[in-house]
């Protein structure tokens, strides 16, 4: 698990666009806590980003 700038850099993908579908909730955030931090901090999967970036891709129709 990465987190989000960690994330950004390495998908290449830009910031705004990443925030945007962590919000409409298209890109799971796991939280974690550990025992001397007051807020939990939020971790992403890189295989769940891409995932979630395959599905903006519209399909187009074979021509066979």
């Amino acid at each position: 698990m990465v987190g989000a700038s960690e994330a950004i850099r390495k998908l290449g993908i830009p910031r705004t666009s990443f925030y945007r579908l962590v919000d409409e909730q298209r890109i799971p955030v796991h939280e974690e806590r550990k025992p001397w931090q007051k807020r939990p901090v939020k971790r992403f999967r890189l295989s769940e980003i891409r995932a979630a970036l395959d599905m903006d891709k519209p399909t187009t129709p074979s021509a066979g």
